[in-house]
């Protein structure tokens, strides 16, 4: 096996759930998105490319929740290692109006813990709720595109091995969500 292998991707979200899910959370109020710095413990803001973030607590959420922990379970079957996974985090909406991005990162983070809840992030989930924009793509170690759809759910290892970036949204807005398994 190659690190693709363990790069799976599914469509789980039917193209009227994703509309349901975007028209309720763009009435909301979203905030910059932050990184946090573990040298020197602390947050910091994004550039103004960077995207906008969404934390919510709602019926949408949990339905989203829902799909994800069917699509952590497949992943599981898929390499025949159950319940690897047995919590995912809050689910994080992200919206790329034009001209943002996400820099290249990696996905072992320590900040999803609250002290009520710890781990060890072990899988990276990214869900796509529309198609409709330009620019967007998703980019592993800098030359692994995965072509992704509405309703697509993007599941991969948290660690070092999968760097991965959102290039520049050049025309519309891309929504997503993210959570981690762990």
């Amino acid at each position: 096996m190659n690190i693709h292998d363990y790069i799976l991707k599914g469509n789980y979200i039917d193209k009227n759930a994703c509309q349901f899910i975007i028209n309720d959370i763009k009435k909301e109020n979203w905030t910059t998105h932050q990184y946090y710095c573990s040298e020197s413990n602390q947050y910091y803001n994004h550039k103004e490319k960077e995207l906008q973030v969404l934390n919510l607590k709602n019926s949408t959420n949990d339905c989203v929740e829902k799909v994800v922990l069917k699509a952590i379970k497949d992943y599981e079957k898929h390499f025949d290692c159950l319940d690897f996974c047995n919590q995912i985090s809050n689910i994080r909406f992200n919206r790329y109006k034009e001209n943002n991005e996400m820099k290249n990162h990696v996905d072992h983070i320590r900040d999803i813990f609250d002290g009520q809840r710890n781990g060890i992030p072990i899988l990276s989930v990214v869900g796509i709720l529309n198609d409709d924009y330009e620019g967007g793509d998703f980019i592993f170690n800098d030359n692994y595109k995965v072509q992704l759809s509405a309703g697509d759910i993007l599941m991969f290892p948290s660690n070092f091995i999968y760097k991965h970036k959102v290039t520049t949204v050049l025309k519309n807005t891309r929504y997503s969500f993210v959570c981690w398994g762990y």
